[in-house]
């Protein structure tokens, strides 16, 4: 976690979110460059920049990664996000702007060792139409009363094997996030 002060310099990252609002185009053109069945993408880095009082709720956050491999069933992993340490990461970022924090959220070791099996399980198919997808179903809640109708939280990605971070949702209300939960209101943190 960062919060916005007078911290060494440090930029934002971008966070898959489905369903709050469409992806930002430069991302989605990178997104499509990620090839979840070819690519090991276990490593990916989440970076949340959440406004002060609102907190992931780890483990209850969700990332899917779909597979699927022509005349098989689909296979898809819901892997539950635990909070990271960013390491090198976290140097190539801006401050967060005052009254902002970034938490920073991955794969688990079993949902990473989950995803390198489904992986394994798509390419042995020796099919070149193996495919899949990504989609995040975020969990919030809050340390402080929010006003979840006007406070906007961003995401974003860091793919695996670069150091850049793609926004993919930008200044998004939370009440749409809340909504993808079946929540009307921020519940408060345990």
């Amino acid at each position: 976690m960062i919060r916005g002060s007078a911290l060494p310099a440090f930029g934002l990252l971008a966070l898959l979110l489905a369903g709050c609002s469409s992806l930002v185009p430069e991302t989605q053109k990178k997104l499509e460059a990620v090839d979840p069945v070819r690519q090991d993408i276990s490593d990916l880095v989440l970076t949340l920049d959440l406004p002060a009082g609102v907190q992931p709720v780890p483990e209850t956050t969700q990332l899917s990664v779909n597979f699927t491999v022509a005349g098989q069933p689909a296979r898809q992993v819901d892997a539950k996000l635990v909070l990271a340490d960013p390491g090198d990461l976290a140097e190539t970022l801006r401050p967060p702007a005052t009254g902002r924090t970034y938490y920073f959220m991955a794969f688990s070791p079993a949902d990473q060792k989950k995803l390198r099996d489904t992986q394994a399980w798509a390419r042995s198919a020796g099919n070149a139409s193996a495919a899949g997808g990504l989609s995040m179903a975020p969990r919030f809640c809050g340390t402080a009363p929010v006003d979840a109708g006007k406070a906007r939280f961003s995401v974003n990605v860091t793919l695996p094997g670069t150091a850049q971070a793609s926004p993919l949702i930008r200044d998004e209300v939370l009440a749409n996030a809340l909504a993808l939960s079946g929540e009307t209101a921020l519940q408060p943190c345990a």
